[in-house]
């Protein structure tokens, strides 16, 4: 069995239809998508503000660097993402667990209860200009049975490493959707984040799921200069460009193998748990 190695202390931080499956972003910002049923292509720049289809949208741009202003401090750190939840009235902001703690320079782990008291407003940032995309008090959805990555509990035990906050209004249409199932062995999917210390602007990374372990999904990333620092809190999604896991850490491929391996936690872990807190 492969050791685990997750760097979650290492991330401090300085989609389509049915029928359209998610391919590559360029250098430019473009993704290039490919319709099923006619086999046609095409690319499609996408600005934040336009009125697009699910369609023709980056999956990307529903992934921000997100701040957290806390009663102490202001936390920078890692990614977050829209979604929409099934049984939430409205889509919600979801990033890793153990960002809002000392990964994300906080002295100590805020609970549950603490993220709701505590975390009073969340700025979100373009991950290809650093821009203002928007900002909200922070209403937590966060589940009470939640861990974080470094802990080594079993997800499947409980939610798992995830906090979530109801979206910005500004951003809310946006939102990814969930996978109904889980990742399996061999699939394509891919990251959707910028890299730290990184001057390209590519946001999404392939990667190959090779399995479960300890509950997490794991998945050997393709490019083997991808940087995991600051990735946390990143969306995996699908071909299909629905959301399978929330990227927590990973570690270096082992057997003299260049690059890295990632570990993240399965919708199916906290699916439900979120859609409990809407109730």
């Amino acid at each position: 069995m492969r050791a685990i190695i997750i760097l979650c202390t290492l991330f401090l931080a300085s989609a389509s239809t049915a029928d359209t499956i998610y391919r590559k972003v360029d250098a430019n910002g473009r993704v290039t998508f490919s319709d099923k049923t006619s086999g046609s292509t095409g690319e499609a720049p996408v600005e934040l503000e336009s009125p697009t289809s699910r369609s023709s949208r980056n999956p990307h741009d529903a992934v921000f660097n997100p701040v957290f202003e806390t009663s102490s401090r202001e936390l920078s750190a890692g990614k977050a993402f829209v979604a929409t939840v099934p049984g939430c009235p409205a889509p919600l902001l979801l990033t890793a667990y153990h960002l809002l703690g000392p990964s994300g320079g906080l002295h100590f782990q805020m609970t549950p209860a603490q993220i709701k008291s505590e975390v009073s407003k969340i700025r979100l940032y373009t991950l290809k200009n650093s821009t203002l995309a928007g900002e909200a008090r922070a209403d937590s959805h966060t589940p009470a049975n939640v861990s974080t990555c470094c802990n080594a509990t079993n997800p499947r035990a409980s939610a798992g490493d995830i906090a979530a906050f109801t979206a910005p209004v500004k951003v809310a249409k946006l939102a990814l959707p969930l996978a109904i199932l889980d990742a399996r062995k061999g699939d394509m999917v891919f990251i959707l984040t910028s890299l730290s210390g990184k001057a390209d602007t590519t946001f999404s990374h392939e990667a190959i799921v090779t399995g479960m372990q300890d509950g997490y999904l794991t998945y050997d990333i393709t490019n083997p200069d991808y940087a995991i620092r600051a990735t946390s809190g990143a969306p995996v999604i699908n071909s299909k460009g629905q959301v399978i896991a929330i990227n927590l850490g990973g570690g270096p491929q082992q057997g003299g193998k260049r690059g890295y391996y990632g570990m993240g936690n399965p919708v199916s872990a906290w699916k439900t748990p979120l859609s409990n807190t809407c109730k």
